[in-house]
């Protein structure tokens, strides 16, 4: 079984590295974390509208390119390699990732296109104070009150919370526990 990238991911390692060389430095990298956001936008807007990594994982119709997995893996060796200060991470693996898997089409709809396009900075309210990554751990409440849900309790190191412009929240049905009455 062969594990290694094909050439289409190597050319985007290959173009990932020249841009990080230039725009992450150890430098550049210091420089962005001294600042009340924690990356530089201007970089950003170019790995959002030059390079289109944002809209890599994303199916066509949400304004994506529809690569793979591996592609995207590919991809965050060279920006895990740079310490690539953006929210990267948290906005198209992390949060773009939970709206492909548990959104309506509707909803992909509504907010895939912003967060592809890197307009939209999405992340993913999970923990608590605890720090635990499973269901259990879960204990704000989503209360239905007509269309809408009113929100109970605390999250904590929510990634890029400071800069996101969508939040989504991980919560339970009142009276549920374990893996039980888990919603986003």
């Amino acid at each position: 079984m062969d594990l290694s990238f094909n050439e289409d991911q190597q050319e985007l390692r290959r173009s990932a590295q020249a841009f990080l060389e230039e725009h992450s430095s150890s430098e550049k990298v210091r420089a962005a974390m001294e600042t009340e956001e924690g990356f530089d936008r201007e970089v950003w807007a170019k790995i959002a509208n030059e390079m289109g990594w944002p809209a890599l994982p994303f199916a066509e119709e949400h304004g994506g390119y529809g690569l793979s997995v591996v592609d995207l893996v590919a991809l965050l060796e060279e920006t895990g390699r740079a310490l690539l200060c953006g929210p990267f991470l948290s906005s198209v693996v992390i949060a773009g990732q939970v709206i492909e898997a548990c959104a309506t089409s509707e909803q992909k709809q509504e907010m895939l296109p912003g967060v592809a396009s890197g307009e939209t900075l999405a992340t993913l309210a999970l923990t608590e104070a605890a720090g635990g990554w499973d269901a259990s751990s879960v204990s704000l409440v989503a209360q239905r009150e007509g269309e809408e849900y009113v929100l109970s309790g605390t999250k904590t190191f929510v990634p890029d919370g400071g800069v996101a412009d969508l939040f989504l929240v991980v919560a339970r049905d009142e009276g549920s526990a374990g893996e039980e009455g888990i919603r986003v």
